[in-house]
């Protein structure tokens, strides 16, 4: 794959990866992705992270991976009257007990270390480039380094 081009469908222009071909359609033409099928699922799940059946994440041609995260959203039992003046308690135990937030890990995995994309990295938008250290430290932790 070394030294493969991507053309851009509407001017012609070849771009060296698939996120730089994102984003010179985004920044050249004003879109990223074209609408070419839309497929109803079976299910229907009020989500924030779409969920594919028998894949649970998938990937657009174009580069950008689109996953289910792992957060959910879960309906408590409480009522109001039972937890009133409680409710500081329970956010900082449910942050406690789930991994999220902007730490990092101290060392980086092998296979995090040797994925290919950190290839591409530098042609992100340049808002995001001079974030690679930190990315690379929380992959695969949900942004908070466990």
């Amino acid at each position: 794959m070394r030294n493969r081009f991507y053309t851009c469908e509407t001017c012609g222009d070849e771009i060296k990866s698939p996120i730089g071909l994102h984003n010179h359609r985004k920044y050249q033409h004003g879109y990223n992705h074209k609408v070419v099928a839309v497929i109803p699922l079976p299910d229907c799940e009020d989500v924030y992270c779409l969920s594919v059946p028998e894949y649970g994440n998938f990937a657009l041609k174009a580069g950008v991976f689109v996953h289910n995260c792992g957060m959910a959203a879960v309906k408590m039992p409480f009522k109001g009257d039972r937890i009133e003046g409680k409710l500081k308690k329970i956010r900082l135990d449910i942050e406690a007990a789930i991994p999220v937030g902007f730490s990092e890990n101290k060392e980086i995995e092998k296979d995090v270390d040797n994925w290919q994309g950190w290839r591409s990295f530098k042609d992100l938008h340049r808002g995001v480039q001079n974030l690679k250290g930190k990315a690379i430290k929380q992959l695969g932790s949900l942004g908070g380094g466990k």
